[in-house]
C-alpha cells in the first residue's frame, strides 16, 4: 500500500459509511432539485455547474473530514477500553511479559523477590502493557520491521473498529426503510469489532515481543529496576561492624537449633521415665534443663522464639505444680507443650515457617494439679 494510504483509508471509509447512514435515515426529508429553494437551490445549481466529478471530490473530502473527527473522537477511548491489562479478573497480555519482568527485577535486586515484591511484578507488567504505545518512536529507531508489523496491525484494527458502529447504524436505517433482512449488517458489525479487537491485541503483542527481546526498554520496568538497584546498594553499604554482628548472630541462631531440640528431648525423656510418682530430684533436673534450653531460645528470631518461650513457660508451670502431687494430673499439658516445642524446633532447623503452630501453643490450658 502507498505511503499514507492506510492513514487516509480509515477516516474516508468511515465517513462514507456515516454519510450513507445519515442519507438512509434522513434522506426523505431533504428536498429534490425541483423542490429546493434558497441556499439549497443554489447548491444544486453550483453542483450542475462544476460537474459530477468535482461534486464527487468535494463529497469525498467532506466524508474524510467527518470520518477524521469521528475516528479521533471515538477510537482512542475504544482502544483504551479494549487494551486494558485486565478484564473480568483475567490478564490480557502474554505471560512471558510477567516472566521477563520477574527476571529483570530479581536481577536488579540481586536476590529472590519477597511476597510484596512478587505482587509488584504484576503491577509493573500491567503498567508496561498499558503504556506500550508510548514506545512507538523507540521501536521505529530500533527495528523498522517490527514497527511496520505493529503499524499494519493497528491500522487494520482502526479500520474495523471505526466501521463497526457506522455500519450498524446503516443496517438499522436500511432495515427501517426497506427490509428487515438488512439487520444482518449488525452481525457483520459485530464481526468487524471482533476482528478489530484481535488486530489491536496483535499490535500490542509486537510491543511486548520487542520489550522481552530487549529491542526497546520499557520505562515502568526500568524505573522499578533502578529503585531495586538503589535499595541493593544501600543494603550493601551497611556498616561492616554491624554486618559482622548480624552474621555472628545468625550463626549463633543456627547453632542453637540442634541444642534446643536435644534439650527438649532430654526433658521429655526425664518426665516420661517417672510418671506416676512425685520425684523432686527428677523434677528439679528437668527444671534445670528447661533453664538451659531457655538460654538457647533467646538466640532465635521471632516467631520461633516466642513460641518456644510460651511452651517452656507452660512446662515449667506444670512441673512446679506437680512437685507435691502425682505427676499424671499434669502430664497431658506437659506432653502437648513439649510436642509443640519439638515441632517448632524441627521446622526451624529445616527452614520452614512454624507460624501455624502459634495458636496451638497458646491454647494449651494451664490447668492446676488436683
Amino acid at each position: 500500500m502507498l505511503p499514507g494510504a492506510r492513514e487516509l483509508r480509515t477516516p474516508l471509509v468511515t465517513g462514507v459509511c456515516l454519510a450513507l447512514a445519515v442519507w438512509v435515515l434522513f434522506g426523505d426529508g431533504f428536498p429534490t432539485s425541483a423542490e429546493a429553494t434558497g441556499f439549497v437551490a443554489r447548491g444544486y445549481d453550483a453542483a450542475g455547474a462544476v460537474g459530477a466529478t468535482t461534486v464527487l471530490v468535494l463529497a469525498s473530502f467532506a466524508c474524510y473530514l467527518v470520518g477524521s473527527v469521528y475516528v479521533s473522537a471515538l477510537l482512542p477511548a475504544v482502544k483504551v477500553l479494549l487494551t486494558r491489562p485486565r478484564l473480568a479478573g483475567q490478564y490480557r497480555y502474554p505471560f512471558e511479559l510477567v516472566v521477563f519482568v520477574d527476571d529483570e527485577l530479581r536481577y536488579a535486586a540481586g536476590r529472590e523477590l519477597s511476597g510484596e515484591e512478587k505482587d509488584l511484578v504484576r503491577l509493573v507488567a500491567d503498567e508496561t502493557f498499558r503504556t506500550a504505545t508510548t514506545l512507538r518512536p523507540r521501536l521505529l529507531v530500533a527495528s523498522r520491521d517490527l514497527y511496520d508489523e505493529m503499524d499494519r496491525d493497528e491500522t487494520e484494527a482502526d479500520l474495523r473498529l471505526g466501521l463497526a458502529m457506522p455500519l450498524a447504524l446503516l443496517a438499522v436505517g436500511v432495515a427501517a426503510e426497506w427490509t428487515p433482512w438488512a439487520m444482518v449488517g449488525l452481525l457483520v458489525s459485530v464481526l468487524l469489532a471482533y476482528q478489530g479487537t484481535e488486530k489491536l491485541r496483535a499490535s500490542r503483542r509486537v510491543f511486548i515481543e520487542a520489550i522481552v527481546q530487549g529491542i526497546v526498554q520499557s520505562p515502568p520496568i526500568e524505573t522499578q529496576k533502578r529503585q531495586l538497584a538503589e535499595q541493593r546498594e544501600r543494603t550493601s553499604a551497611v556498616d561492616p561492624a554491624r554486618r559482622a554482628r548480624q552474621e555472628a548472630a545468625s550463626q549463633r541462631a543456627a547453632a542453637a537449633g540442634p541444642e534446643i531440640y536435644m534439650g527438649l528431648r532430654d526433658i521429655q525423656e526425664m518426665l516420661a521415665a517417672h510418671r506416676g510418682a512425685s520425684k523432686s530430684d527428677v523434677l528439679g533436673s528437668a527444671l534445670e534443663r528447661v533453664s538451659t534450653v531457655e538460654a538457647s531460645v533467646v538466640m532465635l528470631p521471632q516467631p520461633e522464639r516466642g513460641q518456644l518461650e510460651s511452651c517452656l513457660d507452660l512446662v515449667r508451670h506444670h512441673v512446679n505444680l506437680s512437685r507435691d502431687d502425682p505427676f499424671d494430673h499434669t502430664s497431658v499439658q506437659v506432653t502437648e507443650s513439649l510436642r509443640i516445642a519439638l515441632e517448632v524446633a524441627e521446622r526451624y532447623m529445616r527452614g520452614e515457617d512454624p507460624s501455624d503452630l502459634a495458636e496451638p501453643a497458646r491454647s494449651v490450658e494451664r490447668r492446676p494439679a488436683l
